[in-house]
């Protein structure tokens, strides 16, 4: 054991008698190294420690990854327990009561966790201080705490009880995400709930916040069985979580929160649940009792049927509240529809559960609905060849719910993926003619085709489909109507569609008109590339652009050329064109990065979840997007970095690729990013010899090459900060970034 000046800085396996270690007197501080000889030497099993009186501080990572650890004496000397300091350990119970502050990741991943002493001296939680500490069941926070750090107690799956403090004054987002907190009692210091922080909070019931004034988006997303909120005070809810409010039964808002009112009876008008606006109900054209006893026999209607109880907790429920108002305007069509046998399609889909699918879900029913699965027969008049009319009654659920169980069955259409192609598909209802299109099977063909290489392709032929066929028709005098193409929608989306296209934001336009339609997204990205432009943002990290030379174009103009003048130098290129993909740092100022997540399969685009990263990528000077390319120069993979030039690393977000991309290829495209990588390094240093980068390390979650990465990469001992990509997200999607929790080495320098 090796102590200088009051820091411990060495332990060895030799200081640990029967599985403990006793720290003598004198320590004060103890470093982050010095259990570094003992956490991978399983034969020395250290099981407790007893931490001397007078230990002022545990500092960073100081007992992180140490499995056997179970046990730890905390003196009443310790004031701040340090980052990542007992992570990952076996710890059963703390006592931590004289402690002030608890730094970022202090306990995170500690799954045997179940009680936390905590003390009056308390005043900060860090960041994801106590998450995935699965079995922590109850937590008393003392009057002391003032500040809950962002995901403190994110997937506390087991937390139940949580005692707020009258002093506390802010929680960050996700704090309480993914728990099991019951309810939320809080002092009138709390003015702002930020988004996510109580999100997928499955057995949340009560919410009392007197003091809260704001409420951001998805606050309380996914948390679907609370009943009842008071927020008095509220000047401001974001419309996101109202869609997830609709089992409440009584909700107290401020009186000048007229706004707020509207959306909440939009929502949940046929829910249950009752208003209160300075506890005077809102009557909506019903007095009081009518109003009431018109809820209860729909609730009624809806979730007590003997049917629905089955399956209600799956995703059928789930189905029914998305379209009931649409379609089960009467009681007899509700229990019609739930006794009829296409319910059996929905029971035995196998739709992923997970919360990060559930827009997934939504969408797909969108598409049922949209193509008419759930109508009842209706009589249509057809023409036969030889102009007989007749009248033929069409079962269109029936045909819809056969069609897709068949091409799901074939794997033609595939629904476990991040990122779904109707996502962009209005709820506009049944088109007779579209369904009939759609259920064609090699119009269907044709359209997953267009859909690889144009993600929305098939949102758009159903949004647009009336204005796409008032121009289809024959060439001939009578303009005789054609049966839509998708050749023919191929030719209208290739036009610009966007008012205010001028010649310098031309190519934006054109960039994002196969995707997006609305002309509020194309002013979106004109506003950003104004902010880019405004701020004099470099388009590149590095002095100049770095790309792979792209000889695939070329080849194919000098092909005919080269095969009459020479064999040999067809050969050579031959084999250039061989090489699958190329890496390319896209620009700033290219309108790829508006839709770059359209292309990889996954939210970082300008209508996604991933606005703030997509932004950032645009307008900050130390943000820029690493791009794959195929043969084809079609984009089918990105990673974004951040460099970090004062501290001399860089932090790729993560790895994501088009989900069409074969698994066969992604070690291609795994060696094609570390080339990328290295080459950028090296360009870094050379421009910036004073300050070089140190490391390159890539996010863990969601990364597309999580296992070829973790086989040949190894995992970095710090997380290295990336920018807070929620901040530069002025949709309020949530979204703060993908690696905060698990990082692996990309590159490292020697």
């Amino acid at each position: 054991m090796k102590i200088v000046d009051g820091v411990l800085r060495n332990v060895e396996p030799k200081d640990i008698v029967a599985g403990t270690l006793t720290l003598p007197k004198g320590v004060r501080y103890i470093d982050e190294e010095s259990f570094s000889q003992i956490k991978n030497i399983s034969s020395s099993k250290l099981k407790k420690v007893i931490i001397s009186d007078g230990v002022e501080e545990i500092g960073a990572k100081a007992f992180k990854d140490i499995k056997s650890l179970k046990v730890c004496v905390i003196p009443p000397s310790c004031k701040t327990i340090g980052i990542e300091a007992f992570s990952e350990t076996k710890i059963k119970k703390i006592d931590i009561s004289n402690v002030t502050s608890i730094k970022n990741m202090a306990f995170d991943k500690c799954k045997s966790l179940k009680v936390v002493k905590l003390g009056e001296e308390l005043s900060a939680i860090g960041d994801c201080a106590f998450s995935n500490c699965v079995k922590l069941s109850k937590i008393n926070f003392p009057d002391s705490l003032k500040f809950i750090g962002s995901y403190a107690f994110d997937n506390c799956a087991s937390l139940r009880i949580v005692s707020f403090p009258k002093n506390l004054e802010t929680i960050e987002y996700g704090a309480f995400a993914n728990s099991a907190i019951r309810e939320v009692v809080l002092g009138e210091k709390v003015e702002i709930i930020k988004e996510n922080t109580f999100s997928c909070c499955n057995h949340l019931t009560l919410v009392d916040m007197p003091g809260v004034k704001k409420i951001e988006s998805l606050a309380f997303g996914y948390s679907p069985k609370i009943k009842i909120i008071n927020v008095p005070k509220a000047e401001k809810i974001e419309k996101a979580n109202f869609e997830y409010l609709k089992n409440v039964s009584k909700f107290i808002l401020k009186a000048d929160c007229e706004t707020n009112c509207k959306i909440l009876c939009k929502y949940m008008k046929k829910e249950g649940g009752i208003f209160y606006l300075s506890n005077n109900p809102i009557e909506n054209g019903h007095n009081a009792r009518e109003y009431k006893e018109l809820n209860i026999e729909i609730a009624n209607l809806l979730w007590n049927t003997k049917y629905l109880k089955e399956c209600r907790q799956k995703h059928v429920g789930e189905m029914y509240g998305f379209i009931k108002n649409q379609v089960f305007k009467e009681k007899e069509d509700f229990l019609a529809f739930v006794k009829d046998k296409n319910i059996n399609f929905f029971k035995n889909l196998k739709l992923p559960m997970d919360k990060y699918s559930f827009v997934n879900r939504l969408n797909f029913y969108k598409l049922y609905y949209n193509l008419g699965g759930f109508m009842k027969p209706v009589e249509e008049v057809r023409t036969t060849k030889k102009g007989h009319k007749i009248t033929k009654e069409v079962d269109y659920a029936q045909m819809v719910g056969e069609f897709l169980k068949e091409r799901i069955a074939a794997k033609e259409l595939q629904l476990n993926i991040k990122q779904d192609m109707f996502s962009g598909m209005g709820l506009n209802g049944f088109n007779p003619e579209f369904t009939r299109f759609f259920l064609d099977k090699n119009n269907f063909r044709e359209l997953i085709d267009a859909e690889k290489n144009n993600p929305g392709f098939i949102a758009r032929c159903y949004n647009e489909f009336y204005d796409v066929q008032r121009t289809n028709t024959s060439n001939r005098g009578e303009q005789r109507q054609l049966k839509p193409t998708i050749k023919k929608f191929k030719e209208y989306f290739a036009d610009v569609l966007f008012r205010g296209v001028t010649k310098e934001n031309i190519a934006i336009a054109k960039r994002i008109s196969g995707y997006f339609a609305r002309q509020a997204t194309f002013d979106r990205a004109i506003k950003i590339d104004d902010e880019r432009r405004a701020n004099n943002t470099p388009n590149n990290i590095l002095s100049a652009h770095l790309k792979e030379y792209d000889v695939f174009e070329e080849i194919e103009k000098l092909k005919n050329e080269i095969e009459k003048s020479s064999a040999d130098t067809l050969g050579i290129l031959t084999e250039l064109s061989n090489k699958k993909f190329t890496y390319d740092w896209l620009e700033k100022n290219d309108p790829s990065n508006f839709i770059l997540g359209k292309l990889c399969s996954c939210c970082a685009h300008i209508e996604g979840v991933g606005f703030g990263i997509m932004r950032a990528s645009i307008i900050h000077p130390d943000v820029q997007n690493l791009v794959i390319r195929d043969k084809n120069q079609w984009i089918i993979a990105k990673s974004t970095l951040y460099v970090n030039r004062k501290e001399g690393y860089g932090v790729f977000n993560n790895i994501e690729i088009n989900r069409n991309v074969k698994n066969s290829d992604k070690k291609d495209i795994y060696n094609k990013i570390m080339e990328a990588v290295k080459a950028f390094a090296e360009a870094y240093n050379k421009e910036n010899p004073e300050n070089p980068l140190k490391k390159l390390t890539v996010g863990m979650n969601f990364n597309d090459l999580e296992s070829i990465i973790k086989h040949n990469n190894k995992r970095s001992q710090r997380i290295e900060m990336a920018l807070h990509y929620g901040g530069f997200d002025y949709q309020s999607n949530g979204y703060i970034g993908d690696s905060h929790y698990e990082q692996y080495v990309l590159w490292e320098k020697d």
